[in-house]
């Protein structure tokens, strides 16, 4: 999990989280000094709290459209309609 290696890039994108974390460990006695960074590198790793959030934002958006209630329009039927344009992308 904390290789350090990524697919992409020479370093994962949760190694400098877990480097941190591995720090307060490693430094402090208290352990739980360090639940926030362990929060932090679980969050990096799984996206829970994200998963959560995403999930919550579209099930406000459901019950507006079934309530008949007004909603914005996604980016992406914008980008279709010509509203928005994405500079440096082929996206039209």
């Amino acid at each position: 999990m904390a290789s350090g290696y990524g697919n992409k890039t020479p370093t994962g994108r949760c190694y400098p989280v877990f480097m941190e974390f591995k720090e307060c460990l490693s430094t402090e006695r208290d352990q739980s000094k360090c639940t926030d960074l362990r929060e932090d590198y679980m969050e990096c790793l799984h996206h829970k709290k994200e998963i959560t959030r995403l999930n919550a934002l579209v099930a406000e958006r459901e019950k507006k459209i079934a309530a008949h209630q007004p909603v914005p329009p996604l980016v992406g039927d914008q980008i279709k309609s010509g509203e928005i344009k994405l500079p440096w992308t082929n996206a039209s």
